[in-house]
Parts: C-alpha cells; structure tokens; sequence
C-alpha cells in the first residue's frame, strides 16, 4: 500500500518528550487536556502536564481506540472497501501533516486546540492503519519475529500471556506460524490462582515449546491461595522431563511442600545424561519466615536438608536466590555467581563462614549481593579472617539486620566499587557501629536506597521527646558525605529524623585553606519516594531548595501520583529546580538514570 508515515505519529502528550516509556514524564504541550472542554484558542506557553492531566489523556486515548475497534468488523474485504480504507488513511496523513505545519508556524508558542486535534488524530492512525497492510504476504520469519515482538514488549506477564493467546485465534496462518515457533512459547507460567485453566494453558504451552531453552515460572495466590500438593506434583511431572532444557526457573511459593518438592526433583539433575543449561535459579518460599509449619521434611525422604541439583556442579548457573528455605551447603555448589540473594533463613540454617567465604571467593564476577535476614553463621568463627575482595559486585543489598549481625557481615568482605546500595528495617536499636563500619568503603555509590529505617533516639530528655545521639548523627553525616557520588536517593518510610540528615552541612577543609560548610549529599539530583506523607516531602524539597542542591527530577509510583492533588501537585513542582520534572515510574521499571548508572 502506498501510504507514508506521517512524522511523529507515535509520540503523545505524556510521551513526547522522553525516549523511555517506562518513565513517563508529566511535561506536555497541553493546558486543557479535558476532551470535554471547549479549550481557547489563542496562543499560549507550554505548560507541565499534571498527573491527574495524563491520566485524562491515558483514558481519552483508551476510550477512542476501543471505539475505533468496537465498530470495525473482521472480514475479508472487498476492492472496493480496500480502496475505502487506503483513503481514509491517506487522508489522515494529509490531516496529521497539514497539523503540524499549523503547529510549527506558532512554535514554541502553542495552540491547546490544535494539539488535542493532532493527539487524536495520530491516535486514529495508529489503530486504523493496519486494517489494510498486507500481513500474510511477509515472509514467515518476519511473521514470526512481529510475533515476538509483541508478545515480549507486553509492560507485564499477564499481558504477555493474553497476547500470544489471541495470535492463534486470529487465523489459520497465524495459529500455524505460532504453533511452529517453540520459542514463541518457551516462558511459561504456572500460576495457581485457584483455577487449574491456568495451569492447563501452562501445560499445553509447556509443550509446544518442545526443546527450545524455557523460562519457567511457577507461583501460587499466597496464604489465601496456596499451590496444593497435587498440583506440584503434576507441574513436576511435566516439567521434570525436560530438567536439561530449563533456562531460568522462579519459584514462588507460600507453604514447605511444593518448595520442598522443587528441591527433592531437582535431585534428578545429578543422574541426567544431558548436561544443564540452567543460568537463573530462584526459590522462594514466601511463608512465615524461620518457622516450619505444616507436613515439611515428611515423608522419609526429606527428613535431611537437600543440596541443590542434587549435589551437581551446574557450571552455567550464575544467578541463584532462597528464601525463606535452607538447603544442605556442604553438598551444594556455588560458584562462578553474578548474583547470589539470600532471604529470610534462621542463622543455625545458613551456610557456615566458611561456606559462604567460599562462595564469594569461588565467585570472583559477582555483581549483586542480597542478604536479607539471612547470612553465615557465627558457628565456628574463632577468628576474623582477612576480608575477600568483591571488585565486580556494583548492587549490594542488606536487610533487617542487628547492628552487631551487619557490621560483622561488613568484615567479611570490600566491594570498593559497588554502585548501587539499599539498606532496609534498620529499627530498634542504635546502629552506630554499622555506620562507621560503613565509613568510607563505598566511595563510587550512585543510587542509595533507604527503606523503614531510623536513627535512634537515645538521649533522654527530662522536658521533651528523647533526642538522636549527636555522635550516631556525625556517624552517619561522615557515611554520607564519603560517598560524594550520590546522585540518586530512593526511600520509604524512611524516618523523619533519617531523611533530615540530607538537610544537614558538614565541614569540608582542603589542604591550608580554611573549612567550609558543605550540605551532605551536594551531588544528589533525583528522589524517587513512596509510603511518606506528600506534605514532608514538600517541606523537604524547598529546604534542599534553599541550600542551594535543589532535587531536578522527581519519580512517584501511580499509586502514589494517584493520592496528589492539584495543589499538592503544583507545591512540589515549585519546590523542584527550575525545568525540574515529575516522572510517574511505573512498577517493576527502572528509571533510566538507574540503569545508566549500573553501567561500567
């Protein structure tokens, strides 16, 4: 069909000025983006686009496009109507060019009107343009590939899953390029959610993946949902066949039995003729953490702790992650890891100093470490032995640990060079020694997380609430400002009297020359907040603000874009530095500063 792309056809309002969908700034030509609103007509300046302003135009477009296609009918067309609709579309393209001509004659000033004209205009010919391209006449590895691409550019798995179903229902053609493509559906899910027709379609996928290297994923609804045994056993039943062909496999499940029964068929690895291609292994059992409860390590056969594959060397594995479930360390093998997560395992049932030395020593390229109340033991420690050096580890990840627990884990190795640094649950007690522990050894950190967190209050006062030590205050000022590469701060419920640190100065003395106030954290640029009230936050900005290290981008989550309201809105735009923006972040997406400061 001889129809060309009209410019900036897939740009909208709220994506116009960002080459990252998943960050989706609230910057838009637009003052009135209320279809239902007669918007003036003269010129004016470009304003930014508020959050409730974006969700209008989100449903706007959504109503137009199921409108569009609620009236289209699926059939074979005639010449004539063929004819028709190449019409219609050049005619659109003549639409959307002669806007734009109109739009560039007033830039940079703008026309609210036109813009929503252009917007819906753009938006009819993304959805009607196809009904005349000649799909079936492209070669089939093209087919193919188009299929891929929409099936694993879906923003989440569900979708992802909806997709590939309704390719093979479209027709015959496209049910028969799919079904021949077993990498079309070589990520499966099995999801209980209390219907076994998920785990069916799992299974009929399964198969049709054939040999081709899967990613499996298998999960249940949780404690009001859990996987039953009998399901396990026939999701095993299937899966166990095909052990050697499994890629990445992610468990998560809440009670022991179905984790149990992940470690007790993998123990089948160890007698395979073929060898494992498996890189990702992920196991979490997502229950009451430390506790056994219910049938556990019944029958016989799980009486001892397992190792993982049975006690075989998997040389491809590289990422390995439990949770909330021991193995046997002593037969397990662990090495060459770029990433290693350990969740929620009691101390007496982690690996011993030595074990988990060895697998740091063993894994030289590691890049992440999670520890998430979980660590060596303190059995058999009689001295402290010399710290292994981590050069390739940039995320270092440690949670819900005592002070004592976390400054001893802190000797056990140096990660100079680590990027990315979260601390969580740090309540209860004072974590002085933590800090100072701290001090220093992580000079290269871009992005700092604080979840749940607090600073103590142990001075006690006879006339008023008790008060932080000044000296854990000067701790963690120092901390701070040795890392002098922040430029990037993630918190919720982060105390107030942690998050005020941030509005602190600190002495900085260079050579003979004279100290001078210096606010912690000068180089910090981006926030990204959820769980924190929007009025503390404000207040926050515009002190930074004043001190003169104004924060330029701020991230929200939707649901907490959901909980501004317009005033809210506009003082926290105000507190920002001039040109500064609000991004909307949308779950399970990394901001692309994030991404970009993990890069070497």
């Amino acid at each position: 069909m001889d129809v060309d792309t009209p410019s900036g056809t897939s740009r909208s309002p709220q994506s116009a000025e960002t080459q990252h969908p998943q960050a989706t700034p609230t910057t838009a030509p637009e003052t009135n983006p209320n279809p239902t609103a007669n918007p003036k007509t003269e010129l004016v300046e470009p304003v930014k686009l508020k959050a409730s302003q974006i969700q209008q135009y989100i449903a706007m477009a959504d109503k137009r496009t199921k409108m569009i296609l609620d009236a289209w009918k699926i059939r074979v067309l005639t010449e004539e109507e063929r004819q028709k609709c190449i019409e219609q579309t050049r005619h659109l393209v003549r639409v959307i060019r002669g806007l734009e001509a109109k739009k560039d004659e007033v830039a940079p000033l703008i026309n609210p009107q036109l813009e929503t004209t252009l917007f819906m205009a753009r938006l009819e010919w993304r959805v009607t343009f196809g009904r005349v391209f000649r799909f079936h006449e492209l070669p089939t590895e093209i087919i193919s590939n188009i299929f891929h691409l929409v099936s694993w550019s879906a923003s989440n798995p569900t979708l992802g899953q909806r997709a590939r179903a309704r390719i093979t229902s479209v027709c015959r053609l496209w049910r028969k390029v799919a079904l021949e493509d077993p990498t079309l559906w070589n990520v499966v899910w099995f999801k209980y959610s209390g219907c076994e027709q998920d785990l069916q379609r799992a299974s009929v996928w399964f198969d049709r993946a054939g040999d081709s290297p899967k990613d499996v994923r298998i999960s249940d609804g949780g404690q009001q949902q859990p996987l039953p045994v009998q399901c396990m056993e026939r999701i095993l039943a299937q899966v166990s066949k095909k052990w050697t062909t499994i890629r990445i496999l992610v468990v998560l499940v809440h009670n022991w039995d179905p984790a149990l029964m992940i470690l007790s068929s993998l123990r089948s690895v160890a007698q395979a003729s073929e060898p494992m291609m498996m890189r990702r292994f992920e196991l979490h059992r997502t229950g009451s953490p430390y506790v056994q409860v219910g049938v556990g390590y019944f029958p016989d056969g799980y009486r001892q702790p397992m190792p993982v594959f049975g006690g075989l060397h998997i040389t491809t594995l590289e990422h390995f992650s439990l949770n909330g479930i021991h193995i046997d360390w002593n037969r397990s093998h662990l090495t060459n890891l770029t990433v290693l997560d350990l969740r929620r395992i009691a101390l007496n049932k982690g690996p011993t100093l030595q074990q988990f030395r060895a697998m740091l020593t063993s894994s030289p390229l590691l890049r992440k470490l999670i520890l998430d109340g979980a660590g060596p033991s303190l059995a058999g420690r009689e001295q402290d032995p010399p710290p292994i050096v981590l050069n390739n580890l940039r995320v270092l990840v440690l949670v819900d640990f005592s002070a004592s627990y976390g400054t001893f884990l802190l000797s056990l190795f140096k990660a100079p060079y680590v990027r990315d640094l979260t601390l969580m649950n740090l309540v209860g007690e004072d974590y002085t020694p933590f800090f100072s522990a701290m001090t220093g050894e992580y000079r290269e950190v871009r992005i700092l997380t604080l979840y749940n967190s607090e600073l103590r209050a142990t001075v006690p006062s006879m006339d008023g609430p008790d008060t932080v030590d000044p000296r854990l205050i000067n701790t963690v000022v120092r901390w701070l400002c040795l890392m002098p590469h922040i430029t990037y701060l993630r918190i919720g419920t982060l105390r107030l009297n942690f998050f005020e640190i941030f509005l602190r100065y600190w002495n900085y003395a260079k050579g003979n020359q004279p100290p001078s106030q210096i606010p912690v954290s000068p180089r910090l640029e981006i926030l990204e907040w959820q769980s924190m009230d929007t009025n503390v936050i404000g207040a926050w900005l515009t002190r930074r603000k004043q001190m003169g290290v104004p924060i330029k981008k701020l991230y929200i989550g939707e649901i907490t874009a959901s909980k501004i309201d317009q005033t809210q809105h506009e003082a926290l735009t105000s507190a920002l530095a001039p040109g500064g923006d609000i991004y909307l972040l949308r779950a399970g997406h990394k901001s692309p500063e994030e991404a970009a400061a993990l890069q070497d």
